[in-house]
C-alpha cells in the first residue's frame, strides 16, 4: 500500500509522489512538513 501527494507545477498539483507506508511523506509548501505515516 502507498500514499501519494501532489507536488506543485506553477499554480497547480499536477504530479504525484507514492510512499511505502511506515515512510515518511513530505509535503510540499505551502505545508513544508514531512507527515509521519509510521502509525498508519
Amino acid at each position: 500500500m502507498a500514499l501519494t501527494a501532489p507536488l506543485p507545477a506553477g499554480k497547480r498539483y499536477t504530479r504525484k509522489v507514492e510512499v511505502d507506508i511506515s515512510q515518511p511523506l513530505s509535503l510540499p509548501e505551502p505545508l513544508g512538513f514531512d507527515l509521519d505515516t509510521s502509525e498508519f
